[in-house]
């Protein structure tokens, strides 16, 4: 990448992956750096409006939204940030906040909707999980919380499920896979990640969950685990060539591929 920051969110949009914010020495970044798959070469975007580190993206309706983190270097304390990014104008667009200050959080979105859980402000986890919808450009809150709410989990769907993947509690590293699905409003535990782990990067390529670095109680992770939803159980454990924490991977359509 054109700069060694970490923290920075990510998200893929036709042949291209957007890594946006992070921090460096001198503070939070609002940078925005776009890889081409195809040319393999990499292009500067539009600054974001707000610099800040462990934020988090989504894509809705060929937008990039991103939300929340922490926009004052060293701090704990999340911002409320809600901001949208076009590509096809390279620019950027202020939406309604969200409900509450989060950094080190994880966004999904199914149906139209963005799904905000987990998280960290001021050293303290969120079990609210915020939607936000685009169209209206407004905010609710669910009535259940997750009841396993941790910061620096990686989050992946398949189908219209959000998976929920490892993180950190406020004491541990975490292996539990919560399955959360939006049309039923049904949490379900499922089978744990062998390896806890926090900051882990996921991607979905055919219906399989693929769970890439990270760091753990050991230092970074070089092990990328998967799991297939539709069997409950069966991950395994490969060898990456460099240790990742945080990790970036995206999943670029129709070509079937990851890239980490």
């Amino acid at each position: 990448m054109p700069t060694d920051a970490y923290g920075r969110a990510s998200a893929a949009f036709g042949d291209k992956i957007y890594a946006l914010g992070g921090v460096e020495h001198a503070g939070p970044l609002a940078r925005v750096d776009a890889y081409d798959t195809r040319r393999g070469a990499w292009a500067r975007c539009a600054d974001m409006l707000t610099p800040r580190t462990h934020a988090a993206a989504a894509i809705v309706r060929e937008n990039i939204y991103v939300m929340g983190g922490a926009h004052v270097f060293g701090t704990i304390s999340g911002t409320q940030a809600n901001e949208c990014y076009q590509p096809g104008t390279d620019s950027w667009f202020v939406r309604r906040p969200m409900p509450r200050k989060r950094t080190g959080h994880c966004i999904a979105s199914v149906d139209g909707k963005i799904y905000v859980f987990g998280g960290t402000s001021q050293a303290i986890v969120s079990h609210e999980v915020d939607v936000y919808d685009p169209a209206a450009d407004t905010w609710t809150t669910l009535r259940g919380p997750w009841t396993n709410a941790r910061s620096a989990a990686a989050v992946a769907v398949v189908g219209e499920r959000i998976f929920l993947i490892g993180g950190h509690d406020p004491t541990e590293f975490s292996g539990v896979v919560d399955q959360y699905d939006p049309s039923s409003g049904i949490w379900e535990k499922r089978a744990r990640m062998p390896s806890p782990r926090s900051f882990p990067a996921a991607a979905v390529l055919g219906g399989i969950i693929y769970v890439i670095g990270g760091e753990s109680s050991s230092g970074q992770l070089s092990t990328m685990e998967t799991f297939d939803p539709s069997m409950g159980s069966g991950p395994w454990s490969a060898r990456l060539r460099t240790p990742l924490r945080p990790a970036l991977a995206s999943y670029l359509p129709p070509s079937p591929r990851l890239v980490p």
